[in-house]
């Protein structure tokens, strides 16, 4: 393994009866170098290649980590801002369903009073009439009976028969 700045390493097994393996190497050039056969792979060299997986894999590792955390924090951020406007609406609903709410209210209240006054001027009309009218003919005389009356009732000593009856 030749260059101290390596960025990637890809192994490729060509074929199966060959048993030799081919590492790219990537850097301004491609350089395919010819390993001896599987069996005489030094230590160094498999270690350096594990080592180099185990750093692009970490690396892949982390980065798929932070684009991980970076989608939560914006979905985080999307559903506070979600709760916020479902709460602003709430907000505004309960406020319509309260003015709604006394709006109704107000309605019944002056209904109710439009009842009553209703019911107040039907007494007046009918059952308070029906009174006046009592009294009324019982205080009133009749001038057929002043006139026909004689005079010695007058002086209030006697009431008249039909002052009398009508008293009745």
């Amino acid at each position: 393994l030749q260059g101290s700045k390596k960025e990637e390493i890809l192994l490729q097994l060509r074929d199966s009866k060959s048993k030799n393996f081919y590492i790219v190497l990537q850097r301004r050039k491609n350089y395919i170098v010819n390993m001896a056969p599987k069996k005489n792979v030094t230590e160094e060299a498999f270690h350096a290649f594990k080592c180099e997986v185990e750093r692009n894999s970490r690396y892949l590792v982390e980065q798929l980590l932070q684009k991980i955390n970076k989608l939560e924090d914006e979905n985080i951020k999307k559903i506070e801002e979600i709760e916020k406007k479902c709460k602003q609406i709430e907000n505004q609903h309960k406020i319509e369903i309260e003015k709604i709410n006394n709006d109704h209210y107000r309605d019944l209240q002056n209904l109710e009073q439009q009842n009553n006054e209703n019911i107040q001027n039907l007494k007046r009309m009918f059952v308070d009439q029906k009174q006046n009218t009592n009294i009324i003919n019982s205080d009133q005389r009749n001038s057929n009976i002043e006139i026909s009356k004689p005079l010695f009732y007058a002086n209030n000593k006697d009431p008249h028969p039909i002052e009398f009856l009508q008293n009745l």
